[in-house]
């Protein structure tokens, strides 16, 4: 089992295992002495306070780590950063970097990194203590040389090049929104819950505000409305909780300061080998990506987790915001007719067009 998840102080000791080889044995670091443990851990909670320090587990050991830091201290190089990456020897050559990598890339691209820079010890002739590998590995992963330094690096008694590789992930604008320290990121992310029956008050306060139910008038009118929400919400435990894969229903909880910000669901269709999903986001919470963010969270759910074959939806022509978001997650239409757009996405479709290396959704079963 792959698991890539934050670093913390507690992990320093079996990162320096891995990275001490590195120092002692190789130029591809160009530090001549491994740092203590106490100076590891202050590294990782001195890159933490504003850049991804990412671990890769493998059934439970740690067999890498990944992470980015300042390209230049000047302000106008916010939008540029610097990425690293160390694996266990015994751990290369079988995915584990491009996996750790490319979750390292994604949590950059969420704060609005533009720019990613690795700096490499460069041989002019292969040997001992280095080799092309690490410049040909960030090659296949889309980055392309941009510069070199001779004999820039002195070590072992010999003398290496060090070259600049760069990779573009995001647009460049005339008015580019500002660089979010990932902190606060990770704050505004989103996990699933399954709900106790005490949370019932976010239920019952969601269902009876109009602005959030308006989509639902048409079925519910005049203003959508769910009628008797508190009785909705003991079937709702009795009938869905624990009831999975034929039944799945949960909240979205704000990881920072522990909000819910509305509900997911899916129950499996009596016409077929697929399962009617639904998400609602509480207005006040809409208009902060977490349409986006829990669709993602309960697509993992249902084709991950649960095994799900298909998802399907369908709303209203006049909801573009909800089709959008649909869309971008790779779901196709399947028909439309009197005004509604009907949607579905299979779980091959969906794992084909994601790759199950980044940084895993936190649910919590309460």
């Amino acid at each position: 089992m792959i698991e890539i998840r934050p670093a913390s102080a507690a992990d320093a000791e079996r990162l320096l295992e891995i990275y001490g080889p590195y120092v002692r044995n190789t130029a591809i670091t160009f530090e001549y002495e491994t740092p203590s443990l106490a100076e590891f851990r202050k590294r990782i909670e001195e890159i933490s306070k504003k850049y991804p320090y990412l671990v890769l587990l493998k059934d439970s050991r740690i067999e890498g780590y990944a992470y980015a830091g300042a390209f230049k201290g000047r302000a106008a190089y916010d939008w540029a950063c610097e990425t690293t990456i160390y694996l266990d020897r015994e751990a290369q050559k079988c995915g584990l970097g491009r996996m750790l990598y490319e979750a390292l890339e994604a949590e950059l691209g969420k704060m609005g990194i533009l720019n990613l820079y690795a700096c490499i010890a460069w041989p002019e002739t292969e040997d001992e203590y280095l080799t092309a590998n690490s410049a040909d590995f960030h090659a296949h992963l889309g980055y392309r040389r941009v510069g070199v330094f001779r004999k820039c690096g002195y070590k072992f008694g010999r003398w290496y090049d060090m070259v600049w590789m760069e990779k573009i992930i995001g647009g460049h604008t005339a008015a580019q929104p500002p660089v979010r320290p990932y902190p606060d990121v990770k704050a505004q992310e989103l996990r699933i819950v399954i709900p106790r029956p005490e949370d019932g008050w976010f239920y019952v306060r969601m269902m009876s505000d109009p602005a959030t139910m308006a989509y639902n008038a048409p079925w519910f009118p005049p203003d959508g409305c769910i009628p008797h929400p508190e009785e909705e919400w003991r079937r709702l435990q009795a009938e869905w909780i624990g009831r999975e894969p034929e039944r799945f229903y949960a909240f979205l909880q704000r990881s920072g300061d522990g909000a819910f910000v509305g509900d997911v669901n899916y129950h499996r269709s009596s016409e077929g080998d697929w399962c009617d999903m639904g998400i609602v986001i509480y207005a006040p919470e809409r208009g902060k990506g977490y349409g986006k963010q829990g669709l993602r969270l309960l697509l993992d759910r249902a084709f991950c987790a649960d095994g799900i074959a298909c998802l399907h939806n369908d709303f209203e022509t006049a909801r573009e915001a909800a089709y959008a978001i649909h869309q971008a997650a790779g779901f196709r239409e399947s028909g439309r007719e009197d005004g509604v757009i009907h949607l579905e996405l299979t779980r091959e479709e969906y794992l084909s067009r994601n790759r199950a290396d980044s940084l895993p959704c936190t649910e919590d079963i309460r």
